[in-house]
């Protein structure tokens, strides 16, 4: 039972996965989907470079990074140093996964919740990761 239960695991996240990566493969995109992407980045490489501490100083006026917004470049760096991927390949990943772990956990809860089984789980993995408010999570400016 419980290896039926991970493989139903598996392949609802693979499938929203491949849903959400697949834009890729066929708009064939060069850059990782976002307007704000390329700022991210940015300021990823200026973490990188400099440190956390540093980056809402390094940068000129009018330019000026978010200070607020630390969670991407210290995931991103992370990862990309974990998997040794570059920074551009995870900014095209990690909203994808971030993606797959809210329609996970929202089949998780309404399978836990409604005391289901694992094809209401894979049921409501699927729908929540591929519908338009979690799509929309993933590419802002679609």
């Amino acid at each position: 039972m419980r290896r039926t239960s991970l493989v139903i695991t598996v392949l609802a996240a693979g499938a929203v996965m491949l849903f959400l990566l697949g834009v890729y493969a066929v708009k064939r995109y060069p850059m990782p989907i976002g307007y704000d992407t390329p700022r991210y980045l940015f300021q990823t490489n200026l973490v990188a470079e400099f440190g956390l501490a540093h980056v809402p100083r390094v940068l000129p006026p009018p330019t000026r990074s978010l200070a607020t917004r630390t969670g991407f470049p210290v995931i991103v760096l992370t990862l990309s140093r974990l998997f040794s991927v570059s920074t551009f390949k995870m900014a095209a990943t990690v909203p994808a996964a971030s993606a797959t772990a809210i329609a996970l956990a929202a089949g998780a809860f309404v399978s836990w919740a409604f005391r289901r089984g694992s094809l209401v789980f894979a049921t409501v993995t699927v729908f929540v990761g591929t519908s338009t408010i979690v799509v929309r999570v993933f590419a802002p400016e679609t």
